[in-house]
């Protein structure tokens, strides 16, 4: 919420988020949880605020949340661990997945989908962080975590949940080593995707990274491009 602040203030030239950025970067240091979703429902939740601080030059700073959410992924799929919950989860989901793993009687089944990995990865690729991005294509396949897509049209279907348009990947192919096409694009989904979304054309972009907020369980690459930029 408070990465989408900084993006409104900004779009809506109210003033210079500073306050918001100091906070951000203070919260990032002391609080490591915030570089630890608890499941696949908060992977959106890093997508303002990282860039915030890539946008107002803290790129530093957003290559240590980024590799420090890699390590989590990294600990949570591996062979002994059950994974983290799904973008749809429920509370009782989440405790689950998260704390299962050091129970010997856990009923839920491993979960090697991980739409956080898909949500760093997407990052470090329009970010055109080469290193963060091999490092984490690098250790997602060491656990064979899957990085899942839902790819949505310009249509209706982008704001629904159950949209009949909507393709879903369950496990997207990145490249394995930083081979970009177009300077970012390093997986089959950012070639095919729209150049722009509806709500992008008609002057709205913090609206349409405000649906995923809601959604949860997408986000709009052109979308976060555009947010970039200065």
């Amino acid at each position: 919420m408070i990465g989408l602040l900084g993006l409104l203030q900004l779009e809506q030239r109210i003033a210079k988020p500073q306050s918001v950025l100091d906070f951000l970067l203070r919260f990032f240091e002391t609080n490591p949880g915030a570089s630890h979703p608890i499941s696949d429902r908060w992977a959106v939740s890093l997508i303002p605020p990282v860039l915030l601080l890539a946008r107002e030059g803290h790129r530093t700073e957003v290559q240590a949340i980024l590799k420090n959410v890699i390590r989590w992924i990294g600990d949570h799929c591996a062979q002994d661990n059950l994974g983290l919950a799904g973008p749809r989860s429920t509370p009782d989901d989440e405790v689950a997945y998260l704390l299962g793993s050091t129970f010997k009687n856990t009923t839920v089944p491993r979960r090697r989908a991980s739409y956080t990995a898909t949500v760093v990865l997407d990052l470090a690729a329009i970010l055109e962080m080469k290193e963060v991005f091999e490092l984490g294509v690098n250790d997602f396949l060491a656990v064979h975590a899957m990085p899942p897509v839902m790819e949505v049209a310009d249509t209706p279907g982008q704001y629904v949940l159950n949209a009949e348009d909507i393709r879903s990947e369950p496990n997207m192919q990145y490249c394995e080593a930083w081979a970009p096409v177009d300077k970012w694009k390093v997986a089959p989904h950012h070639r095919r995707g729209p150049l722009a979304y509806y709500l992008q054309r008609i002057g709205r972009t913090w609206d349409h990274l405000a649906v995923s907020a809601v959604l949860r369980d997408r986000h709009f690459l052109p979308t976060c491009r555009t947010l970039l930029k200065s």
